[in-house]
């Protein structure tokens, strides 16, 4: 209800993503502590939680590293620089090389109070139509509310329509080497099963030689599928359909994909 979110307007909160992959929680776990006790304490209004980079990943978005404001219980933090989205392979690799960028997992920290007042200053029209959604909270017309009002809503992401008009002096960085990853993408499937650049991983009936780094799936039991002489490939194989997929390239198959509405290919997607 409004009551109780102006109630938990100051209250701080995070918003993270349930279907990552993370390697050493304790590290994720001092970050979450850190980035709390310093918008407690006034030191910014939202905080991002990247990953520090293991290698120049074209697959993901980017947060820019500005000045370095300060460490809390020996984790630094920086003031906000930049959000990009799945940069061109060759900027990753400078930005990398550089390290005045970390991975992007999609998590910050802020207040209840904070986003609302976001929303109502750079999304009037979105804001609007939530909050008569908020006002039905716990009213008998809640469920008719939602799925009349919901549709009405500009199909945006939430780093366009908000995170996109952050100040930067309200907004601080911290990173560090939690074993993050998305296995919502092919590649960081593989790196989160094993990131050894020279390992496969491998399912089913496969035979993989002299080649690295490569995520090769088999879903036929009585086919085999061989991998000879390649690296960092992603092949998998199911009942009706077969991908073959260079790591630094799995963003295009999301749009070949695409294409397929409306053709004859369209049960493949």
């Amino acid at each position: 209800s409004r009551a109780a979110a102006a109630d938990l307007g100051d209250e701080t909160m995070a918003i993270l993503w349930g279907d990552n992959y993370m390697d050493r929680v304790p590290t994720f776990q001092s970050l979450l502590q850190a980035a709390e006790e310093l918008l407690q304490t006034g030191e910014a209004r939202i905080a991002f939680m990247g990953e520090t980079p293991r290698f120049a990943n074209d697959n993901l978005g980017w947060i820019g590293l500005d000045e370095k404001l300060g460490e809390r219980d020996g984790v630094p933090y920086y003031r906000f620089g930049s959000l990009t989205y799945r940069p061109p392979l060759a900027v990753c690799q400078r930005m990398y090389a550089e390290k005045t960028h970390v991975w992007n997992t999609g998590y910050f920290i802020t207040t209840l109070g904070y986003v609302r007042g976001l929303y109502a200053t750079h999304q009037p029209a979105m804001w609007a139509k939530l909050q008569q959604i908020e006002a039905a909270i716990g009213q008998p017309d809640y469920a008719e509310t939602l799925h009349r009002v919901y549709p009405e809503l500009d199909v945006m992401s939430f780093d366009d329509a908000i995170l996109r008009h952050v100040p930067s002096q309200e907004a601080i960085v911290l990173h560090g080497h939690m074993g993050w990853s998305d296995p919502g993408t092919l590649y960081a499937l593989k790196e989160a099963i094993n990131p050894n650049p020279e390992a496969n991983v491998t399912k089913g009936l496969t035979i993989v030689e002299s080649a690295s780094d490569c995520l090769v799936y088999n879903y036929e039991a009585d086919k085999l599928v061989a991998v000879v002489g390649v690296d960092g490939m992603v092949v998998v194989n199911t009942e009706d359909a077969v991908l073959v997929v260079h790591k630094d390239q799995i963003p295009l198959v999301k749009k070949l994909v695409n294409g397929f509405e409306g053709t004859e290919l369209e049960p493949y997607s």
